[in-house]
């Protein structure tokens, strides 16, 4: 079904949820007090973005700024900054695309673990009247008694970034050792969502691999360019490969773990919920599946995919599915490994199978203002975790 999602960026809104601890602890001036904390509201920003804006504004190094956790860019968020605790820090800051308030100061600079996670109130438009009551029905079928939802922890779309175009996972390459088609994959090959400068130096990578000293001489300045210059150099692709900036070499190896993580945890629903209480939501890199869980599952850890899973302290059923799932794509958990570099490196975790979906409200329907004809939108809010996606949820309300 067509919907739109972020007409405008007011349609998606974000705002981040400090944890108690690091609420506590934050409070007035004192001699230990070694951050002030801004919280800031940003659209059209990507967070790195405006810790530039804001460490130029309170006169400190752009990598002393610190956040908890990224946020979407073409959206209007609000999440929590430090920054060192200079002399004089201004109560109220502003820049293009951004402002923000001193919260006060802190002993502990911000982390991770500084968030219990984020609110959300999302515009869903465009809708058919069948879709916007399809939202209802969908979601009043995975409410429990006591009216809690529960669903798939699955990772969101944002996590597939390495995963150009339906082209493939460079990190299923790398475990084959194809280091070319991996390269490839994460500089050379164009997607739409590309930034300005990002789409230049794909678009010349794509049409000129191969032509080393050709591609040197037009590609832009940026980090990646480091991966062209060593094969210019008559050095190896793995070499390539090491250097490109290590945070994309690591999330190119997590974006397939979180695949198979997906396809593992499509793979037991199926198998542990009754058949006609699952619902099918379509993905870009394939069915997800939602279903009213027994509540003994809700605590379950699903080990992310890797050469270290042990199977035997598995549930039967989550051995069985992650099983089906390697068998459907063709690897298996020894496979994940990349022989030729130390790191990045394939290593399991266990994510909750489970996320709970809090203060879950559905607005009625109205008519879609913003678009012609018998158009519908509706209003969705909802407070998750830390790690789990809003886009899920949108998914598994049929959007």
């Amino acid at each position: 079904m067509a919907v739109t999602i972020r007409r405008v960026p007011e349609d998606f809104r974000v705002i981040e949820v400090l944890a108690p601890r690091a609420l506590a602890r934050l409070g007035v001036r004192t001699p230990r007090s070694k951050w002030g904390v801004y919280q800031i509201t940003k659209t059209k920003l990507t967070t790195p973005d405006v810790a530039q804006r804001l460490a130029k504004l309170v006169g400190c190094p752009a990598g002393k700024v610190g956040w908890a956790g990224l946020k979407d860019k073409y959206a209007v968020t609000t999440q929590v900054m430090s920054v060192p605790a200079v002399q004089t820090l201004p109560e109220r800051v502003e820049g293009v695309g951004f402002s923000g308030e001193l919260m006060g100061w802190s002993e502990d600079e911000l982390c991770a673990a500084s968030i219990a996670g984020n609110r959300f109130e999302i515009v869903v438009r465009d809708l058919s009247k069948h879709a916007a009551e399809a939202m209802a029905s969908r979601l009043a079928t995975l409410r429990d008694s006591d009216g809690e939802v529960w669903m798939v922890n699955y990772y969101g779309e944002q996590r597939f970034t390495s995963a150009r175009h339906g082209k493939g996972f460079a990190g299923e390459k790398l475990i084959r050792g194809d280091f070319d088609g991996a390269l490839r994959l994460l500089i050379g090959t164009p997607a739409r969502k590309d930034s300005p400068t990002r789409h230049e130096f794909s678009r010349a990578a794509a049409n000129l691999w191969g032509k080393w000293s050709e591609l040197l001489a037009v590609f832009p300045k940026c980090p990646e360019r480091r991966a062209i210059e060593a094969l210019a150099a008559g050095k190896s692709v793995v070499e390539a490969f090491t250097s490109l900036p290590y945070l994309d070499q690591q999330m190119a190896v997590e974006a397939y773990q979180s695949h198979l993580w997906n396809r593992s945890a499509e793979r037991l629903v199926r198998s542990i919920a009754r058949a006609e209480q699952v619902l099918i939501a379509a993905d870009a890199y394939g069915e997800i599946a939602f279903a009213p869980l027994e509540s003994n599952w809700r605590n379950e850890m699903l080990p992310v995919p890797a050469h270290d899973v042990d199977m035997s302290r598995l549930m039967p059923e989550v051995q069985r599915a992650v099983d089906a799932a390697l068998r459907d794509v063709g690897v298996t958990l020894e496979q994940l490994r990349i022989k030729e570099v130390r790191r990045p490196a394939f290593s399991t975790v266990g994510r909750p199978l489970c996320m709970r979906v809090a203060d879950l409200e559905l607005s009625a329907i109205e008519r879609d203002d913003m678009t012609t004809g018998s158009r519908y939108k509706r209003a969705i809010k909802f407070r998750l975790g830390t790690g789990s996606y809003a886009t899920v949820v949108l998914r598994a309300i049929g959007q």
